[in-house]
């Protein structure tokens, strides 16, 4: 029988990466579906906050982690940064550097968290170097993060839970391929040009709306 490991981070360490948070929060870029948000609600953090972390703000969040979990986290975002750029996803070299961080991530990881930690989604990640290499993608192109703010719409949809991929079809068809339309998709008829603003180097003139 395994013996139950302590926990990791202590509750003062887990309110030391809050504080980070948000004094960092103020310089994420308002392009991000989903703003920095404090540790004490990470049970509820989505996908798209997680996948944020990993590749971006987690560098300067997690700058004060112990060095064995500190290096366990710059190996999953090596090797996840790789797989989710469109020019190194495309390198044959690249992709086989991200297989073997990616490896050596759930290996290290297993020594650092415990066999608890590699439940089956933490050993698919050995996987996704092949995968790219089969789509000829990044992850980005064949991920499920677009997806994740279309839940609730897909959620409304369904009836029962019998069968949701088949009502998803259905309610698909009677839509005509539109379940939803994007609250910040501008109609044509919605643009105005007010008036001249500027005229650039070239002496194009630029219009504001």
């Amino acid at each position: 029988m395994e013996k139950k490991l302590e926990p990791m981070l202590s509750p003062a360490e887990i309110n030391e990466l809050s504080n980070i948070v948000d004094r960092t929060a103020e310089y994420v870029p308002h392009d991000y579906n989903r703003r920095p948000e404090n540790f004490e609600y990470f049970s509820s953090f989505k996908a798209s906050s997680l996948r944020r972390l990993l590749l971006c703000d987690g560098f300067v969040v997690f700058s004060t982690l112990k060095t064995k979990i500190k290096s366990c986290y710059l190996l999953l975002h090596a090797g996840i940064y790789i797989l989710s750029s469109p020019r190194l996803s495309k390198d044959p070299l690249s992709v086989n550097l991200a297989e073997t961080v990616l490896l050596r991530f759930v290996k290290k990881s297993e020594k650092v968290f415990g066999k608890h930690f590699v439940v089956y989604n933490v050993h698919s990640l050995i996987h996704l170097a092949q995968e790219c290499r089969v789509h000829n993608q990044c992850l980005e192109n064949f991920s499920a993060y677009k997806y994740e703010n279309v839940m609730g719409v897909i959620r409304k949809l369904l009836r029962s839970t019998n069968k949701p991929i088949h009502q998803l079809a259905n309610r698909d068809k009677e839509r005509q391929g539109r379940l939803f339309i994007p609250k910040d998709r501008l109609k044509q008829d919605d643009i105005v040009l007010r008036d001249f603003h500027r005229g650039d180097d070239e002496g194009r003139h630029l219009f504001v709306y």
